[in-house]
């Protein structure tokens, strides 16, 4: 997960510095029709599914003691 947070923080650079220097024409070239858009969500997509899938493997445990606990 680190390594996808990394690249999206340089993607995220890169489309501040880019934005920065370019017309609006070049920047939506740049950022649509050369893929980085959809990149960027792909990457933002895989990491919210990793954080998702690391907070139900500490929490769920602990829901399913819960449960238990009170059918006793």
């Amino acid at each position: 997960m680190e390594e996808l947070q990394r690249e999206l923080r340089i993607l995220m650079q890169e489309m501040l510095l880019k934005h920065q220097e370019s017309d609006a024409e070049v920047f939506r070239v740049w950022w649509e029709e050369e893929g980085r858009e959809e990149r960027y969500f792909s990457l933002q997509r895989r990491i919210e599914e990793l954080e998702e899938a690391e907070w139900k493997k500490r929490i769920l445990p602990y829901a399913y003691e819960e449960d238990v606990f009170h059918e006793l």
